[in-house]
């Protein structure tokens, strides 16, 4: 499940936001609720969420400052940025930060159900391919581990000449002189 956060002052606001994420509740978890950004921030830092629905307008910090403080915790956190201003402004600074989405409030229920939709669709992308990075980094840890023992075989037993040495010095980047 993904670990959500919902940030909005206005409580019908996150109340409806939690409707709407009920229907995808086997996905999504709601683990923490703010109503200002100094909330969401030590939200942020204490569970650790996946994604965040994120009001621009709130008391304290505002969603573009919220944004920039989540980013430097977690750089890897989704946002949805909510708001009720249809300003170019807060859209062009969302697009810098790497906001995933900007809901126009009052938005139908279709348009929260098709952007949370698409953003688990590629949250569960982008951990897929986390997973394959990972298990592929294990296998070239266990293969360099097995190069490098015959390696060691082939310098032990001679059966390795100059050249083969110095690649596999410079694949490592041990910078070495071989006579």
């Amino acid at each position: 499940k993904y670990r959500t956060i919902i940030a909005d002052d206005e409580e019908p606001a996150r109340d409806r936001l939690k409707k709407l994420l009920a229907v995808y509740s086997n996905k999504i978890e709601i683990v923490g609720e703010a109503k200002n950004g100094n909330q969401c921030k030590d939200l942020i830092i204490a569970l650790k969420p996946d994604l965040i629905f994120l009001d621009v307008q709130m008391p304290g910090l505002n969603g573009i400052e919220s944004t920039k403080v989540i980013k430097k915790i977690s750089p890897f956190v989704k946002v949805i940025f909510l708001t009720a201003y249809n300003q170019f402004d807060y859209a062009h600074e969302a697009i810098k930060l790497g906001v995933e989405e900007f809901i126009i409030k009052p938005a139908t229920n279709d348009r929260f159900l098709q952007v949370i939709r698409s953003t688990i669709e590629d949250m569960k992308a982008e951990r897929e391919q986390n997973e394959l990075h990972e298990k592929m980094e294990m296998k070239l840890q266990k293969v360099s581990k097995y190069l490098e023992n015959e390696f060691v075989m082939a310098l032990v037993t001679g059966d390795i000449d100059v050249e083969q040495t110095k690649e596999y010095l410079d694949f490592h980047g041990i910078n070495a002189q071989c006579a």
